[in-house]
C-alpha cells in the first residue's frame, strides 16, 4: 500500500474575499439559466515522489472518492487532478476485486508500524472535551393547547410520496382520517385534518427524522446525511440534541412513552449510539439497528439486542411493530392513569419494499403515475440532473416494479394504523387521543428520468402526506371529509406542536406549533403566508462529477408482473455530490415560488462554506403556473427580486430558534 500527501490548494483569505464579492455580484445578476462555474485555481503541482506507508485500508466514509488505477503513480496523478484531495492511498494487495485508489481530504493516519513516515503531515488535534450534560427539564409552563393532555399515536412511514397517490394503497387509513369522498370521515368520532402543503426541510432519512424529533433545521441539529460521520446518531446528537427532543419533554410532562421501529439510520452502529442506548424520554424502547429492513434485522428492546430472521409469522418487521405497539396500547391505556405517547416508525415503503405474503400480488399491471415530470429530461436543471438521459424500457419496467412493491408494503402499514385505532377505541380512549400520520420525506418514481429515490428539491421529494385526527365533535374537521389545511406545515413543526399539546414551548426549536391551524375553518381556497428553507447536503465520501448508482434488485426476477427471463441488474443513478442545494419557498396570497441555489462541481464537504456567493447555478419556479416545476424560470426574474431572494435565503440558512427562523410574515402571526 502506498500513500502520499500533497500541498494545499486553498486560496488565501484575501483572494477568498475577492472571489466571494465577485461571485455574489454574479449570483444576483444572472441573465441566463446556464451559469458558468467559478474558475478553479490553476495547479502547477507535479506528482511527488511516492512514499510507502502502512496505513491499513482507507475508510470509505472519510475518503472523497475511490477510483481504479493500474499503479500508484496513476493514483497520485488522480489526487493531483481532484479538488480538495490532499492525500492518496493505493491498495495493490491481493484479495481486492480491483486496484483501488482512495482520494482523501487529509492524509491517512498511520496504522501499526509504518515502513516510513510522510513528512510534513501534522498529527490530528485532540478531540474537544464533551459538553457538560444539559440540566433537567422544568415542568410544563403553560396550559396544554387542547385544554388537557391527550394521548398521542404517531405513525411515520419511510419514503412515502404524496404526489403519486401512494395513499391509494391504504383504504383503512384514508377512512380513519376522512380522506375519501362520500365516506363517514370523522362524523361523531373526532375532527380530521389533511395538511395539504406539508413539507420536509431535508429530503433524506436521518436528517429528516432528526428534524421531526428536534424541531430544528438541519443546519442546527447537524445531522447532514445518513452516516454517523455526517452527524446521524453522532456524539453531538446524543449529547446536545436528543435530551431536548420532544420525547424528553413529553416524559417530563407526565406521559408514558413508547417507541417502535426505525429511529435514525446510524442508531446501533456506532459507539455514540450503540444498541444499549435508549434515548432520553422513552419508557418503552423497540429500536431498529440501522436502516429500514423487513427481515434479518436486530432490535434493541430497552437496550438489549433481539435478533430476527426470515419467518413471516415472527419476523416481518411491519407486523412486529403493529403487534408490539398494539400490545403496549392495550396494556397502558387502561392502566396508565395519564397520557400515553405511542410512536411507530415503519420501514415501509423504503427499498427493498418487501410486501407481506398476502399482498405480494396486489396492484398487478399498475404502472407508476405518468405525471408531467415523469421521465422528463430538461437541460435547464442543475448539473447532475441535466446530464441524465431518459429511462429506457428496462429502467422503466424496474421503476414500475418498485412502485408496485411500495404500494404492496404500505398495505401492511394500513393494517397497523387500523389495529392501533381499534385498540384505542376498545380502551374507550378515542375522546382523548390525537392521531398523526406522515412520512419522513417524499419520493420520485421515474420523475426527472430517475427510476427511484429522493434527495431532489422538487415537490415529489419534499412534499409529504400528513394527516391529523383530534378529539371533539363539531367545528372544523368534524364532517364527512377532512378539513383541508392549505397553510404550509413543516416537519420541524411537529415537535413544537407536541410540546404545545403538553404545555411546553421551546424557543430554541426552529419550527412552530400547527395547533392554531386546527381551529380555523376550512381554508382550501385560502392561501396563507410562510417563507421557509429546504436544504440538502451531499455525500462527502464522493467528489465532484461522481454519480451515485445502485443496483436495481428488490425482487426484480420474482415480480409476477415482470414476464421476462434475463432480469438484468440495472445501474440506477440516484444522486451525485453535485446535488448540493438550498431553496427558499415562499407562499402567500399572491405568490407560491421556489428559489434554489446549487453548489455544482465544487467538491463540497462539511468544511466547505455554504455561501450563496459561491453558488454557481440557480433555479426558480412559480408553482401557481408551473406546479410540476418543468421549466426553470430564472431568466424571467429581475436583479432586485433575485437579490431579495438571496438575502432571505442566506438569513434562513444561518437562522436558529423560533423567532430567528420565522422572520418573515407567517400564518401564525
Amino acid at each position: 500500500e502506498e500513500s502520499q500527501s500533497r500541498p494545499s490548494r486553498m486560496p488565501d483569505k484575501g483572494s477568498t474575499a475577492l472571489m466571494r464579492a465577485t461571485a455574489l455580484a454574479s449570483l444576483v445578476g444572472f441573465l441566463s439559466v446556464g451559469v458558468t462555474a467559478l474558475p478553479k485555481m490553476p495547479s502547477t503541482l507535479t506528482c511527488p515522489n511516492m512514499t510507502i506507508l502502512d496505513v491499513g485500508i482507507a475508510n470509505a466514509e472519510t475518503a472523497l472518492r475511490n477510483v481504479s488505477t493500474p499503479n500508484a503513480a496513476a493514483c497520485c496523478a488522480a489526487c493531483m487532478a481532484t479538488p480538495r484531495c490532499t492525500a492518496w492511498t493505493w491498495h495493490p494487495e491481493s484479495g481486492f476485486e480491483q486496484l483501488v485508489c482512495w482520494l482523501m481530504p487529509a492524509p491517512a493516519a498511520p496504522h501499526g508500524a509504518p515502513k516510513s513516515v510522510v513528512s510534513g503531515v501534522p498529527p490530528p488535534p485532540p478531540p474537544p472535551p464533551p459538553p457538560p450534560p444539559l440540566p433537567p427539564l422544568p415542568p410544563p409552563q403553560k396550559s396544554p393547547a387542547l385544554g388537557y393532555l391527550p394521548n398521542l399515536v404517531f405513525v411515520l412511514t419511510d419514503d412515502q410520496d404524496i404526489t403519486q397517490d401512494s395513499m391509494m394503497a391504504m383504504p383503512k387509513t384514508r377512512a380513519l382520517y376522512g380522506l375519501d369522498v362520500g365516506g363517514k370521515g370523522c362524523v361523531g368520532l373526532g375532527r380530521c385534518f389533511s395538511m395539504a402543503r406539508a413539507y420536509v426541510v431535508t429530503p433524506i432519512c436521518c436528517p429528516s427524522r432528526s428534524a421531526y424529533l428536534s424541531g430544528k433545521y438541519t443546519h442546527n441539529h447537524r445531522t447532514l446525511q445518513n452516516s454517523q460521520t455526517q452527524g446521524c446518531a453522532s456524539d453531538f446528537w446524543v449529547r446536545s440534541i436528543e435530551p431536548r427532543a420532544y420525547p424528553a419533554y413529553l416524559a417530563a410532562a407526565g406521559y408514558r412513552t413508547a417507541f417502535f421501529g426505525k429511529y435514525l439510520n446510524a442508531y446501533g452502529t456506532n459507539p455514540s449510539s450503540p444498541m444499549s442506548h435508549v434515548p432520553p424520554g422513552w419508557h418503552k424502547w423497540v429500536g431498529l439497528r440501522g436502516n429500514s429492513a423487513y427481515y434479518g434485522y436486530e432490535l434493541s428492546i430497552d437496550g438489549t439486542t433481539e435478533t430476527h430472521g426470515s419467518d413471516y409469522a415472527t419476523d416481518y418487521l411491519t407486523d412486529v411493530l403493529k403487534n408490539r405497539s398494539v400490545a403496549w396500547l392495550n396494556e397502558e391505556l387502561p392502566a396508565a392513569g395519564g397520557p400515553v405517547l405511542t410512536v411507530v416508525h415503519t420501514p415501509s415503503p423504503h427499498r427493498p419494499a418487501i410486501p407481506a405474503p398476502q399482498y405480494m400480488n396486489s396492484f398487478a399491471n399498475l404502472t407508476a403515475p405518468r405525471t408531467p415530470s415523469w421521465n422528463h429530461i430538461s437541460g435547464d436543471k442543475h448539473k447532475w440532473l441535466s446530464t441524465l438521459v431518459p429511462m429506457d424500457d428496462n429502467l422503466t419496467q424496474y421503476s414500475d416494479h418498485l412502485w408496485r412493491r411500495r404500494l404492496r408494503s404500505l398495505q401492511s402499514v394500513d393494517d397497523l394504523v387500523a389495529a392501533q385505532f381499534e385498540a384505542v377505541e376498545a380502551a374507550n380512549a378515542l375522546d382523548k387521543t390525537v392521531f398523526v400520520y406522515t412520512s419522513d420525506h417524499g419520493y420520485h418514481s421515474g420523475q426527472w428520468g430517475v427510476a427511484y429515490c429522493k434527495m431532489l428539491p422538487y415537490e415529489e421529494d419534499v412534499r409529504i402526506p400528513m394527516y391529523i385526527r383530534i378529539p371533539g365533535n363539531g367545528g372544523p374537521g368534524s364532517g364527512a371529509a377532512a378539513n383541508i389545511v392549505s397553510s404550509p406545515v413543516l416537519n420541524i413543526d411537529l415537535a413544537p406542536s407536541f410540546l404545545d399539546m403538553a404545555g411546553y414551548s421551546d424557543p430554541e426549536m426552529d419550527g412552530q406549533s400547527f395547533i392554531p391551524l386546527l381551529g380555523q375553518p376550512n381554508e382550501k381556497s385560502v392561501a396563507k403566508s410562510r417563507t421557509f428553507l429546504i436544504e440538502y447536503w451531499p455525500l462527502v465520501t464522493k467528489d465532484e462529477d461522481v454519480q451515485v448508482t445502485r443496483s436495481g434488485v428488490d425482487g426484480w426476477c420474482t415480480d409476477p408482473d415482470v414476464l421476462r427471463k434475463d432480469c438484468p441488474i440495472l445501474p440506477v443513478v440516484v444522486d451525485s455530490v453535485n446535488n448540493t442545494w438550498a431553496c427558499l419557498h415562499t407562499v402567500s396570497a399572491s405568490a407560491d415560488t421556489v428559489f434554489c441555489i446549487f453548489w455544482d462541481g465544487t467538491g463540497w464537504d462539511m468544511t466547505f462554506p455554504r455561501d450563496p456567493a459561491l453558488a454557481n447555478f440557480v433555479e426558480y419556479y412559480d408553482l401557481s403556473s408551473d406546479a410540476w416545476q418543468l421549466s426553470n424560470a430564472i431568466n424571467g426574474t429581475d436583479p432586485a427580486t433575485r437579490g431579495a431572494y438571496v438575502s432571505q435565503l442566506e438569513q434562513l440558512m444561518h437562522c436558529n430558534g423560533t423567532a430567528n427562523c420565522n422572520p418573515f410574515p407567517t400564518h401564525y402571526q
